[in-house]
């Protein structure tokens, strides 16, 4: 039945194996020119205005942030000798996840649950990792373009993060505002990396989807503050939004179904905040197909949602009494039962060559402004991709596939806790602005 489902999966243009690895690599590289040119793109290329080998003060605590699509992360940070100490980290529900909030009631929030941390210390900066497409101003502000991965908030849109912030502390604070992934290849750079800095990546696979990478300012042409300023910059990608990946029929269908129809099409091919509801589309085109019965799965059906840890739980075989998928399984017959797997480990593979796409596509332009890389440095961070042992392995397989065509080896790097490692790094930028 294994042969069934990829046919079947091909048939809705829902296969990884219709994807050419180098072709879709390259188109995803001219996308990216055109946004870092400032043409019209799906891929939005922003500007961090953060170089990467800023330095940072010893001994001097700072307040880090990671604002993400499901956890709000609270915590401080002390650059010391021994390199940065991470310490008194809190989490907390993401505020716009369990109830719908305006932008008073989302900001004060927000506040509320920084000001104790604040109260703690006395630090003066704060570094905030913000996992929404943001447009980082020439001060390190953020103003907010739309908020993805499904969050309650509403009438945030075009106001700037740190300046809401900031007028509902207590006390004045200088308040850096970064993306998720600019903030993860931060954090590569915080603990020592120094040297790997011109050749990184950073990627988020998590409720969302996000990468970065190091540009040289003379090649961010949509900056012309950048132009002729020596050294690099944090370029983020908002690669969620990427518009070029050809859709199936369940992404089409899933995509209806959405707060934001149309609009980030990458991230709802592969990201926790979507895949297990695909994973639900691409079963009940399989019941209407009848390759399936569709009594095991009305419970998921009526419900209108199926929990992505369940979908990778499901791909790697947890019993019935764990897993809701394996015990509605139960139901079906042993060639069912076999399709159902094919079709789970199927939009993982997926997942994990959409993955693989947007990281050689940002290598090929890596090393059209640098021609003789030959080895980049990928810190990856989310709960999709360690969650998944079926994404992790196809991706690295990918890369290595990669590799033989592009001659770019690209090594990932697991780091704990890197947006806010990097959120603290991005804190002393201001700093280095004077020196």
């Amino acid at each position: 039945m294994e042969v069934a489902a990829r046919k079947f999966l091909k048939q809705h243009g829902m296969s990884w194996e219709s994807l050419d690895l180098i072709q879709e690599s390259r188109i995803f590289c001219e996308e990216m020119e055109r946004g870092i040119s400032g043409r019209s793109s799906s891929l939005k290329m922003l500007a961090s205005y953060i170089d990467p080998s800023l330095e940072v003060e010893r001994d001097r605590e700072v307040v880090v942030v990671d604002a993400g699509g499901t956890n709000f992360r609270i915590g401080l940070l002390r650059f010391g000798e021994d390199g940065p100490k991470l310490y008194d980290v809190q989490t907390h529900p993401m505020p716009g996840t369990e109830e719908e909030l305006d932008a008073e009631a989302f900001f004060q929030a927000l506040a509320d649950l920084i000001q104790p941390t604040m109260d703690q210390e006395k630090a003066d900066r704060l570094g905030f990792c913000f996992s929404y497409p943001t447009r980082i101003t020439p001060t390190r502000d953020g103003r907010l373009i739309t908020f993805t991965k499904e969050l309650q908030v509403r009438d945030v849109e075009g106001r700037l993060i740190g300046e809401e912030l900031g007028k509902r502390l207590r006390r004045p604070v200088a308040i850096t505002v970064l993306n998720d992934a600019t903030a993860a290849l931060l954090g590569l750079v915080a603990v020592g990396h120094r040297d790997q800095r011109l050749h990184s990546i950073a990627m988020i696979l998590g409720t969302g989807m996000n990468t970065s990478y190091v540009e040289y300012n003379a090649s961010i042409d949509k900056e012309p503050s950048l132009q002729n300023k020596l050294g690099s910059n944090v370029v983020n990608l908002e690669s969620g939004g990427y518009g070029r990946i050809p859709q199936g029929t369940a992404d089409r269908l899933l995509d209806q179904k959405t707060t934001n129809p149309g609009e980030q099409k990458m991230e709802k091919m592969m990201s926790g905040a979507y895949l297990g509801d695909l994973f639900l589309e691409t079963i009940l085109l399989a019941v209407e197909d009848g390759y399936l019965p569709g009594k095991p799965f009305v419970q998921f059906q009526k419900a209108g949602f199926f929990p992505t840890k369940d979908l990778t739980g499901f791909a790697q075989g947890m019993p019935s009494h764990i897993n809701v998928m394996a015990e509605a399984a139960e139901k079906l017959s042993p060639d069912q039962q076999e399709f159902l797997h094919a079709l789970a480990k199927g939009l993982l593979r997926r997942a994990a060559k959409l993955a693989a796409i947007n990281l050689v596509g940002i290598s090929l332009k890596m090393q059209k402004s640098d021609p003789v890389i030959r080895r980049l440095h990928l810190i990856m961070e989310g709960s999709t991709f360690y969650g998944s042992v079926h994404i992790q392995h196809y991706l690295d397989a990918y890369l290595k596939h990669a590799q033989l065509n592009t001659g770019i080896q690209i090594e990932r790097i697991k780091l704990e806790n890197a947006a806010l490692l990097g959120a603290g790094l991005a804190a002393f930028a201001r700093e280095n602005d004077h020196e």
